[in-house]
């Protein structure tokens, strides 16, 4: 039932149908023709408040069933406001409220800090999301333009440091950035002495060739993630790079050495 469950939705999509689960329910909604995307929900959001996607923060679109009705909500900070859109499968904005961001310290032009933990001098200036979003994006070379980073003031060490967060080519990007003069504070960009991502792509993906009979490569996985991390392999603690796709009902994780490129860990069940 499953097997042809998940032949039904890839005809669907196949034929430019836009299938899609609505939040909480579990249940899949398959879209009508002429209604609007999750992106072109979020578009009509942002641009009802003349928004670019990489000015905003903590951005959350899902598709809601409310009395039988469909229906798009979009959320979304911006220059310490949150604002919440609820608009129809059609595009059309049925309402728009907005409050006040309570975490909201510093906007493009930064903030004023006035002590506390790690605050800095009084008076000394944060620099702000969207300057510590290109700050993060400048240290992997790549800009805003490019791809959506979140962005929050978070504690990192005992100081408040911008947290900002991005995927790149499959790989996630968690980069601390100082708030106040820039500075990388802590970044998982994978350093000289480790294989690449690429790499360790390909290392995953010919070990679940070898150990399923598969015939995969990077096209036909879904959900390919990578991220560097800490691993007690053989007692020892490693470098690894954690590498997690589907395929065909199944839920695949491997690590990854990140020096040798050898599959130390595998995983596979049913998803």
């Amino acid at each position: 039932m499953k097997k042809l469950l998940i032949i039904a939705i890839v005809c669907l999509l196949a034929a430019g149908i836009t299938v899609g689960v609505l939040a909480g329910t579990g249940v899949i909604y398959v879209a009508q023709a002429g209604e609007v995307t999750r992106n072109e929900a979020r578009d009509i959001a942002l641009g009802d408040v003349s928004a670019e996607l990489h000015g905003v923060t903590d951005l959350d679109v899902d598709r809601e069933r409310k009395g039988g009705e469909i229906y798009y909500e979009v959320e979304f900070k911006l220059n310490g406001v949150e604002h919440k859109y609820v608009l129809d499968v059609n595009g059309n904005i049925l309402s728009h409220r907005t409050e006040a961001d309570d975490d909201y310290i510093g906007g493009d032009n930064g903030g004023t800090a006035s002590g506390g933990i790690g605050s800095g001098s009084a008076g000394q200036s944060y620099i702000g999301v969207v300057a510590a979003r290109e700050a993060a994006l400048a240290a992997v070379g790549l800009t805003a333009d490019a791809v959506y980073a979140e962005v929050e003031l978070d504690d990192y060490r005992g100081q408040r440091a911008y947290e900002v967060e991005f995927t790149h080519n499959d790989y996630e990007y968690e980069i601390y950035v100082d708030p106040f003069s820039g500075e990388i504070l802590k970044s998982n960009v994978p350093g000289a002495e480790y294989i690449s991502i690429d790499s360790a792509k390909a290392a995953a993906i010919a070990k679940a060739n070898e150990l399923y009979t598969l015939s995969l490569d990077q096209t036909n996985v879904f959900e390919l993630e990578v991220q560097l991390d800490t691993e007690f392999i053989a007692g020892a603690q490693s470098t690894v790079y954690k590498v997690e796709f589907k395929y065909a009902g199944y839920e695949y994780e491997f690590a990854v050495d990140a020096t040798t490129g050898e599959v130390v860990y595998y995983e596979r069940e049913l998803d």
